[in-house]
């Protein structure tokens, strides 16, 4: 956080609004050069926008290791669902080597199974070629019921402390005990 403050001052004023959602819109409209996101970004700016000056690659290795966070969706019933059976065949749908090259193919998604690469276009290669590098060294992020509370702490503390210029060991230990309460009360449930 000392770091990221340090450098607050030569951010773009987008840096304020920025989300998981805004770096198609400002690569497409050139007003960043860098920045980390998953691959559907390659097949929007490059494929339909035809911005060939959009490179790709798996990022940076910190002083101990390359690390990557590996989020994505889930495929999941919930409990009571009315039709358990034709969930399941629709899972296994979702899981097909066909429907997986398709998403691969057709959005740029990374897949579940290896088998389902063969179908990347010539163009999309070097994108995959980051991608699985990227997943050599990616962790998974902790499957945790109040991610979304952890996700809220994150950001609050950044907002804080980076464009607020609130005190860093203050803010970082209320998002601490913010994350804390979370957890003892979806332990408790």
């Amino acid at each position: 956080m000392e770091l990221l403050r340090q450098y607050q001052r030569t951010y773009s004023p987008d840096s304020k609004k920025a989300d998981w959602n805004t770096p198609v819109e400002y690569l497409a409209k050139e007003s960043v050069y860098l920045v980390q996101n998953w691959p559907y970004t390659a097949n929007v700016l490059v494929e339909q926008y035809g911005k060939k000056n959009i490179l790709s690659s798996h990022g940076w290795t910190g002083p101990v290791k390359e690390s990557h966070v590996l989020g994505g969706k889930v495929i999941g019933i919930p409990t009571g669902a009315p039709n358990k059976e034709m969930a399941i065949k629709f899972m296994e749908y979702l899981m097909s080597k066909e429907v997986q090259e398709k998403l691969v193919t057709k959005l740029g998604w990374p897949s579940m199974r290896s088998d389902a690469y063969g179908k990347v276009a010539d163009w999309q290669k070097p994108y995959f070629e980051a991608i699985n590098e990227v997943l050599k060294h990616a962790e998974p992020r902790p499957n945790l019921v109040y991610w979304a509370d952890v996700d809220k702490a994150i950001n609050g503390a950044l907002r804080e402390i980076i464009f607020e210029g609130k005190d860093i060991k203050t803010t970082l230990d209320k998002y601490h005990n913010m994350i804390e309460e979370a957890k003892k009360a979806a332990e408790s449930k």
